[in-house]
């Protein structure tokens, strides 16, 4: 089952919640480019067929489907990621967004290669620490998870771009701020804004798909977080995307990430703030 048949599906067991699953790929360009309009409702049929395969051979919810949807994931990477969470939140729900950002690096860290690299590409690590998930060796994919876990946190904690670049190219010392080529500075900065503030927000937005999804779906699942623990997840993705554990608290200043019109700050103005 190809990635687009695998979005097809998770599309209809998303549309079919409103019982117009088959009026809406009729209504669709692919459809009627491949001049299938008039056979929807054989189309829609063979593609939750293989989608059920799939999802029975992997023996998965079929809520899951409706979970990858959401969260704009594949569904081998949304089965993947449900299987970890579940083991995740069996034994002991994080309780705050550091601990859920640790929780997804290990989640990550237990996917097959040709799954992960779906959430989090090897092309975005090249030449940096984290390098070596990547690798067929355990003990050398070990070192590189823990430089991963170290350089998400320097970012969630609001280090210095030069202390997360010591991080992501395990330095003790605080990386330069040259942006030359072949200087780690710029592997940092492109490293943050593909690996970081693409990738593992996406993750962490998948996450709370799947929770809220399982909530929903699944009585039966560890879905009913806490308070403490549903609120540390929601901000994830956020603080993700801006290097911060959340939004600034009250009567806190916004200092240099505020711009002059009051708006939120792009996200290469934060990057670039942070090598100040």
């Amino acid at each position: 089952m190809g990635v687009s048949e695998q979005a097809a599906f998770a599309f209809l067991s998303f549309t079919a919640e409103s019982g117009d699953a088959t009026a809406v790929l009729s209504r669709t360009l692919a459809a009627h480019t491949a001049g299938a309009a008039t056979r929807a409702e054989q189309v829609t049929n063979t593609l939750r067929a293989l989608g059920r395969q799939f999802l029975d051979r992997e023996e998965a919810g079929a809520w899951i489907a409706t979970a990858a949807h959401r969260a704009a994931i594949t569904l081998p990477a949304a089965v993947a990621l449900e299987r970890r969470l579940r083991a995740i939140l069996t034994a002991e729900a994080p309780v705050d967004v550091r601990r859920w950002a640790l929780a997804l690096v290990r989640a990550l860290a237990a996917m097959p290669h040709d799954v992960r690299v779906g959430l989090l590409g090897d092309e975005n690590l090249a030449s940096t620490a984290v390098a070596q998930v990547a690798s067929a060796d355990r003990q050398e994919r070990r070192p590189a998870w823990l430089a991963l876990a170290r350089t998400l946190d320097a970012w969630l904690t609001g280090r210095p771009m030069t202390r997360v670049g010591a991080a992501l190219h395990a330095l003790d010392e605080p990386i330069s701020t040259r942006r030359v080529k072949g200087a780690e500075m710029p592997r940092t900065l492109r490293f943050v804004g593909n690996a970081i503030q693409h990738d593992m927000t996406t993750v962490a937005g998948a996450a709370v798909a799947i929770v809220l999804t399982g909530a929903e779906s699944d009585s039966e699942g560890p879905w009913a977080l806490s308070e403490p623990s549903a609120s540390a997840l929601a901000r994830l993705p956020v603080a993700d995307a801006l290097g911060r554990r959340g939004p600034p608290r009250a009567g806190a200043h916004p200092g240099r990430f505020a711009t002059a019109r009051g708006r939120p700050p792009r996200r290469a103005a934060v990057t670039a703030a942070r090598t100040r």
